[in-house]
């Protein structure tokens, strides 16, 4: 494969806050529909290695007002979305699957997959000089290394492989590499920050360059400037229509010695950290990196409050089948006990502030991860899944992924609109009435989940039903990636530190923050 590079900014991707969820479901049609029909079979996981993303969860008649089999379904949406998604990328076409018939996901370790193809959410919003708001690239276009980067190319010809790069700060002075909310970093075993970032797919990408009002189908102005993000409105995906928008968000970690490289989806990267001149950047040596999570949120017909698929890699607080006794998971010591290593503890910022060099390690303790009640695995489809993928290769890195669970509303649709999302819901009002209550990534939420478990209520939809503009103060229709647009004003970056540290009290109360 001809190598490519492409440069990465990493977006604090929230998908963090509380929803308590009380009294009985509200009836949707659907529901009224499916209460007179006779029961079903049991549902299936209907998992196919196909190529193809799907638009929308199939949902069977039969299936529709058993929640049961409406997960099965959902889940089977989000296999079926990670397969195609980490099938080996066209190398002429971002966001699509490479033509040739005699590649497919599993066979090897492909770099790039389709979602890395996808627009990255700093070459969508990006500014002048003067901090204006500037017109992104075309979809299939190249960026440009930032400033002091410039030498990836060679690393990339070198490896035979891409090199990405990877920028620490965002526009708002935050450190990208820290968790969402908390603004604290996730440390592995060896003292390493964990790495995250966000994409976005062509359908999302053309709906914020030519917003289309869905009653009159007029273009709007482009969201990629903030005074234009009102009434935000992406269309859905539906089987046999547009794909919908599609954001996706991973988490990485730097591959030591003691890791083994086949047990994760990895590439190359180059990590860029500020210096003091404005615009200019070191940037590290190369590094190989390996996927240790994976957000998908995709705005279909049935869950226009988007369905929310999270994947996680299955050493992250688990050492591998094998190991030998007092081995380590990445974020896991087995061996330090609680009053020594506390359960998803947030680590205190240094006086200095948190160092994006990759070099500077042990800035905190290593992150002890107890996976809460949120964070554990909720269905029963990642064993099919799983064999499907090692049909192709037995010794596929994808075996040591597994979904955690899918969130999806009950009730998509109120009086022919989408439902609210109520937080938290009331015997009322209960609107979408998303399953399940409570999701989150360990390694992507670590902070949110307890203990006490009691603590421990995230929720994808919920928190992104709070995602505003930072000019406008209007919904962005679930999306915290249109925070990143410009212009920004001071007053909004305080009013989004604001914002953050209220979440921070009400979830995890006077637990120590940065």
């Amino acid at each position: 494969m001809k190598p490519t590079i492409k440069y990465i900014a990493i977006v604090a991707f929230a998908v963090i806050c509380v929803i308590a969820w009380n009294g009985s479901r509200q009836m949707s049609p659907n529901t009224e529909a499916a209460s007179t029909q006779a029961p079903s079979l049991a549902p299936t996981c209907n998992i196919v290695l196909s190529s193809a993303v799907p638009h929308d969860a199939n949902i069977p008649q039969a299936d529709k007002g058993n929640p049961t089999a409406e997960q099965i379904d959902f889940d089977t949406f989000s296999w079926n979305s990670f397969i195609a998604l980490n099938w080996p990328a066209d190398p002429n076409n971002n966001g699509k699957p490479d033509p040739d018939p005699n590649k497919k996901i599993g066979l090897q370790d492909y770099s790039p997959v389709v979602w890395e193809t996808y627009k990255e959410s700093y070459a969508v919003f990006s500014a002048d000089a003067k901090g204006n708001p500037v017109r992104p690239a075309s979809w299939n276009s190249s960026p440009q290394p930032p400033p002091g980067c410039g030498s990836n190319a060679d690393y990339a010809k070198k490896l035979n492989q891409p090199v990405r790069v990877i920028k620490n700060i965002s526009k708002d002075g935050l450190n990208e590499f820290l968790e969402a909310f908390v603004m604290a970093p996730l440390i592995d075993q060896k003292g390493a920050f964990a790495r995250y970032e966000i994409l976005v797919n062509q359908d999302e990408f053309q709906h914020i360059m030519n917003p289309a009002n869905p009653l009159t189908g007029l273009i709007r102005p482009p969201l990629w400037d903030s005074r234009n993000q009102k009434n935000v409105n992406f269309p859905v995906g539906r089987v046999g229509g547009p794909e919908g928008p599609i954001e996706v968000k991973a988490a990485w970690k730097i591959l030591g010695p003691k890791d083994d490289p086949s047990h994760y989806h990895s590439e190359w990267i180059q990590i860029a950290w500020p210096t003091n001149n404005p615009g200019s950047y070191k940037c590290s040596e190369p590094m190989r990196v390996g996927l240790i999570a994976l957000h998908i949120a995709h705005k279909t017909f049935n869950a226009p409050q988007w369905a929310w698929s999270t994947f996680e890699q299955i050493e992250n607080y688990t050492p591998p089948a094998g190991s030998p006794p007092g081995a380590k998971a990445s974020f896991s010591n087995p061996d330090c006990p609680p009053a020594t290593c506390p359960p998803n503890q947030i680590p205190t910022q240094p006086a200095s502030g948190w160092n994006g060099d990759p070099s500077v390690l042990n800035q905190g303790p290593p992150t002890q991860v107890v996976p809460g009640k949120s964070a554990r695995v909720q269905t029963s489809c990642n064993d099919q899944a799983i064999q499907l993928l090692k049909s192709v290769n037995p010794n596929t890195v994808w075996q040591y992924y597994r979904l955690v669970s899918t969130q999806w509303p009950q009730d998509p649709y109120c009086s022919g609109k989408p439902c609210p999302v109520y937080n938290p819901p009331t015997l009322a009002h209960q609107g979408a009435n998303q399953l399940p209550v409570n999701l989150a990534n360990s390694v992507i939420e670590t902070y949110f989940m307890g203990p006490p478990e009691s603590r421990d209520k995230p929720s994808c939809m919920a928190c992104h039903n709070g995602a505003q503009g930072l000019i406008t103060n209007q919904p962005l229709d679930f999306s915290f990636a249109l925070q990143e647009a410009y212009p920004i004003t001071n007053s909004s970056i305080r009013a989004l530190r604001t914002q953050r540290r209220a979440m921070v009290q009400k979830l995890i109360g006077n637990q120590s923050r940065p």
